[in-house]
């Protein structure tokens, strides 16, 4: 709660609409108050993947980053082999940094 007040990270739980049961985490963090920018991280749950669960929770937290907070661009760095991750950034402006990483930048420009 101490980071959230404070401006550092935003955690967020992923639930099931119709079960309510917790199926993942979205979160915001190494949130950069200069230039408006900051990392983004998700995980789901194996038995909900490729449901949709991290699509809309990315998409929420994408606008809860750019309304609600203000930030500008939002970052994902995503190990090659995570298929079910790279899945999910289509659409998106995506570019490479290293052999190992890809990079998803989401931008409220």
């Amino acid at each position: 709660m101490a980071a959230w007040e404070s401006g550092e990270a935003y955690e967020h739980l992923v639930i099931d609409k119709d079960t309510k049961a917790i199926v993942g985490a979205c979160g915001l963090n190494r949130v950069n108050k200069i230039d408006f920018v900051c990392n983004l991280g998700y995980w789901v749950r194996k038995r909900h993947l490729s449901q949709g669960a991290a699509k809309e929770a990315v998409l929420q937290i994408c606008n809860f980053a750019f309304k609600e907070i203000g930030l500008v661009r939002l970052e994902i760095v995503v190990a090659e082999t995570n298929l079910a991750s790279r899945g999910d950034r289509r659409g998106s402006t995506t570019g490479s940094n290293s052999n190992t990483r890809s990079f998803l930048q989401c931008s409220n420009v």
